[in-house]
């Protein structure tokens, strides 16, 4: 990922002094940037505290973090699902156990953020079994 010369901080400071009154190009060329960047961050932190972006900043972290895990998940799941389409003949076949066991594990990642057991004990409560 890029390396950011300015913190959110120091962004903020900078779109405060446009607001009190200075002039864009003045700010750049005082600050070392260019219009486009500065356009951007004004389009991304206008407005903001530093709270604020301190917190946007933590929530796209979190953001990037799951969407890695949900990417990881989707792999397991298409890998188990080929596992469990493959026919395997001679001393590579699979026993009962095993493919039930895959087959567990596909249903499990396949329902959509609810853990297995919650769904077995909503489907007791609702006497029916999952």
């Amino acid at each position: 990922m890029k390396r950011t010369r300015f913190t959110d901080e120091q962004i903020i400071g900078i779109l405060a002094e446009h607001e009190a009154g200075a002039k864009c190009a003045d700010l750049c060329r005082k600050h070392g940037m260019s219009e486009g960047t500065f356009y951007n961050w004004k389009a991304k932190f206008g407005g903001m505290t530093v709270s604020e972006a301190k917190r946007l900043k933590g929530l796209e972290d979190e953001n990037a973090k799951l969407k890695k895990l949900l990417a990881e998940q989707m792999l397991d799941l298409a890998a188990m699902k080929d596992l469990v389409a493959k026919k395997w003949y001679g001393t590579e076949r699979l026993t009962g156990a095993l493919l039930d066991r895959l087959t567990h594990h596909v249903n499990i990642l396949e329902m959509n953020g609810e853990s297995y057991r919650l769904a077995q004990s909503r489907a007791r409560n609702a006497g029916q079994t999952p």
